[in-house]
């Protein structure tokens, strides 16, 4: 028992002088990324934030509209009406405001694409 903990010890120690002279001879740089490409670009991610936020505005305002349209009862009142108004201007401005960045990206050559609908949808029987 008492060789085995010593030749831990002896080997901790030949570890430990390996690892140091390793560090000491090998002395080469390693860099990451090329030196061309090595910023980025924050306009375009910036922009790509905003065209999905404005994407996910889009889709709630949709789902009010069709919550609005769809309520059990038939009729709508006035202030409901206006409701439905507004988010479908709401609606319109959005949908301006998305093609003025998508046509942004085209300019740039950079393929944005979001999917907010689900990948799998759950069928109960």
């Amino acid at each position: 028992m008492f060789k085995v903990k010593k030749q831990f010890k002896i080997i901790s120690v030949y570890l430990f002088i390996f690892l140091g002279l390793l560090f000491i001879n090998n002395n080469h740089q390693v860099m990451a990324m090329e030196k061309a490409n090595n910023h980025i670009d924050k306009k375009a991610i910036n922009t790509s934030i905003q065209l999905f936020d404005l994407l996910r505005d889009q889709k709630q305002i949709v789902e009010k509209i069709h919550y609005f349209r769809n309520k059990e009862k038939k009729r709508l009142n006035f202030y409901e009406v206006q409701q439905i108004i507004k988010l479908e201007q709401k609606n319109i401005e959005l949908k301006q405001k998305i093609s003025e960045i998508k046509k942004i990206f085209q300019k740039n050559n950079k393929k944005v694409t979001f999917n907010l609908k689900p990948l799998i949808k759950i069928i109960e029987d």
